[in-house]
């Protein structure tokens, strides 16, 4: 009996590793991680300039309310999830370090002929019913190349994978994928 609750607490112990535990005012697993995608771009892709992504002023929030049963008493316990600047931060740098990681050279000239920007129209948590809370992100996406410029609308919902931290890194592998996959159309074209 006892070796089956060490298989168990081990299983438990991998499945949250990296996610940061429980915080008192945000909830338990709740903070995102860099998510480092290694990207199939085109070689044809020059020194792309990446600013910060522009946020809208206030992010969507959802809140989770529940009961603990502790010492036979009943604690009513509420949490208000969010994509805060920390997880603003992680999705910009899964975005910058999968570039670097795909060989594809970053510069800090904002005069470049060659940029990729990010507006967020919408960003945070929202509900999803039984499953919990799902991450939320709706961004256009601009990219000059030369002096063209194209865009491209990324709608994300990535819903629950057991914890909120779990949700989030699968949003941001999802929005890095989506930029890789605009970017690579963009510089495949000739012109």
């Amino acid at each position: 009996m006892q070796k089956r609750h060490i298989i168990i607490l081990s299983l438990l112990v991998s499945m949250f590793s990296g996610c940061a535990l429980y915080d008192p005012d945000r909830g338990l697993f709740v903070s995102s991680e860099v998510q480092t995608v290694e990207l199939q771009l085109p070689e044809t892709v020059p020194a792309i300039y990446l600013p910060g992504f522009i946020y809208p002023a206030t992010t969507l929030t959802d809140s989770q309310e529940t009961t603990i049963a502790s010492s036979g008493a009943y604690i009513p316990v509420s949490h208000t999830y969010r994509f805060d600047e920390t997880d603003q931060m992680n999705l910009y740098l899964s975005v910058f370090e999968s570039f670097e990681k795909s060989r594809v050279e970053l510069t800090r000239e904002s005069d470049s002929l060659n940029s990729l920007r990010v507006y967020f129209s919408e960003a945070g948590m929202v509900d999803d019913g039984i499953k919990g809370s799902a991450l939320l992100l709706r961004a256009s996406i601009e990219i000059r190349k030369g002096f063209r410029i194209y865009t491209r609308e990324v709608d994300i919902k990535s819903r629950s994978k057991l914890t909120v931290a779990g949700s989030k890194n699968d949003a941001i592998r999802q929005f890095v994928n989506q930029v890789s996959l605009f970017v690579g159309d963009v510089y495949s074209q000739q012109g």
